[in-house]
């Protein structure tokens, strides 16, 4: 497979313009290992946390969708729609350079952003593998865990974090 160099050169100019305009930074969660005590009913889930400084956070519009048949316009009924932005779900995308090369994500990991924790519904690869298009819808009732969340402006990139949950 040949690599179209002029469309990866536009993909990094348009995901360098979209950071600019729509930047935030989140971090994000993969479960590597938990255990529990049995005897004690402590859980104790070991995490990975990559923090991404310059993310991509966008709203996602849904859409009505809308069949008009031959019938309906001749009847005079009025008809209604157009589009609505779901508070719940976001877009995020993250540029594969910001990352290190070793960075994977699954459906099974989450992110936490601006205090909410979002779980994964899709993930797609750009092309050439230049980033992640990532539609996470926030989780109700559920604050985004934040261990040592003094610690986060000493880490570089990724770092693993053990957590005993209650």
């Amino acid at each position: 497979m040949s690599i179209n160099y002029g469309l990866l050169r536009r993909l990094r100019t348009t995901l360098y313009n979209l950071k600019r305009a729509y930047g935030g930074s989140f971090h994000v969660y993969t479960l590597i290992d938990s255990a529990t005590n049995y005897s004690t009913g402590v859980k104790t889930a070991t995490q990975a946390v990559t923090n991404i400084q310059r993310g991509i956070v966008l709203p996602v519009l849904l859409r009505k969708e809308l069949v008009l048949t031959g019938a309906l316009p001749s009847s005079g009924k009025t008809v209604s729609f157009g589009s609505y932005y779901d508070a719940g779900t976001k877009l995020f995308v993250i540029d594969a350079q910001d990352v290190p090369s070793t960075f994977t994500v699954d459906l099974d990991d989450w992110l936490v952003f601006d205090g909410k924790k979002f779980n994964f519904k899709s993930i797609e690869e750009l092309d050439n593998g230049a980033g992640w298009l990532i539609t996470g819808v926030a989780v109700e009732r559920e604050v985004g865990i934040l261990p040592h969340q003094d610690l986060f402006h000493d880490l570089i990139l990724t770092s693993v974090l053990t957590e005993v949950l209650n």
